[in-house]
């Protein structure tokens, strides 16, 4: 069943006769900062996981605060009291989804398959890590498949949230073995290099022969050290060096953008505000 809040472009689906285990699914914009109206909560028996596309948050896990940003996963065990810091949602863009494993058939897997990831969940040590930008496509997949039900929907809706949890438990797995860890020789010559050349026009192949790897090679091997793709993580250095470059008045937005690497100002302010949450213009206001 579907919810739509009239203040915000809230997307809300409560899916238990759909697919056994998944609690509720759903998308929602914050485009400034307010009280969330949402008391501090948990979910009996279920996990939450939220990936913050834009913006960031500040929240509270039984009483412990943590900041989450662009681009992470954000968890809650079962169980777990939860809420925004001081009741307040900042201005973010964010999805979110709450599954319950023990159940016949979870989330569409068999059951040695949730025991695995309910193994693989309470295991991390980390609330917060990296979200590969492909999750997105799984959870817009599963809104707009619910949004229009026909006969396969509860199908396409399994096969999805599977693919979804199973990106889910691996980025979870690589932040808790490897992103912690200093990168190796090679990628980090391959950071190095892209820093270096932020402003030129980067391919993948070229910077995988910086380090004699093969692109497929080079983006997995990448993302296994680092957590996030090559291009992910050249677009987050490029907008870290163009909030540096916005405290300079002198300097226009349109050549700002370009000596960052953006081809355009347009495609630099979507990027900028898909990660910060806000436009260079407003951003730079913010600098004073």
């Amino acid at each position: 069943m579907g919810k739509q809040d009239s203040l915000v472009p809230r997307i809300v689906y409560e899916t238990p006769d759909i697919v056994p285990g998944l609690r509720h699914i759903g998308y929602d914009v914050f485009a400034d900062a307010r009280p969330s109206g949402l008391e501090t909560h948990s979910h009996p028996g279920a996990y939450e996981v939220c990936y913050i596309r834009r913006g960031s948050l500040q929240w509270l896990v039984s009483e412990r605060p943590y900041d989450v940003g662009p681009g992470e996963l954000f968890m809650t065990l079962p169980d777990e009291m939860h809420g925004g810091r001081n009741g307040v949602m900042d201005r973010c863009e964010l999805f979110w989804v709450s599954f319950d494993l023990d159940v016949t058939d979870g989330c569409g897997m068999k059951a040695a398959e949730c025991a695995l990831l309910d193994r693989s969940l309470r295991s991390c040590r980390m609330r917060v890590c990296p979200g590969p930008v492909e999750i997105v496509g799984h959870f817009e997949r599963i809104l707009r498949t619910l949004s229009a039900p026909e006969p396969l929907t509860p199908a396409v809706v399994r096969s999805s949230l599977v693919l979804l949890l199973a990106e889910v438990r691996s980025a979870y797995l690589r932040a808790t073995t490897g992103v912690n860890r200093p990168p190796s020789p090679r990628i980090a010559k391959a950071m190095t290099w892209m820093q270096r050349h932020l402003a030129d026009a980067i391919a993948l192949d070229a910077v995988a022969a910086q380090v004699a790897l093969r692109p497929s090679q080079f983006r997995a091997v990448f993302m296994e050290e680092t957590g996030f793709s090559p291009r992910e993580y050249l677009t987050q250095v490029r907008i870290a060096r163009a909030k540096e470059i916005l405290g300079q008045a002198n300097r226009s937005i349109t050549s700002i953008a370009l000596a960052t690497g953006f081809t355009s100002s347009q495609y630099f302010a979507t990027a900028f505000r898909r990660i910060t949450g806000f436009t260079p213009r407003d951003f730079r206001k913010r600098l004073g």
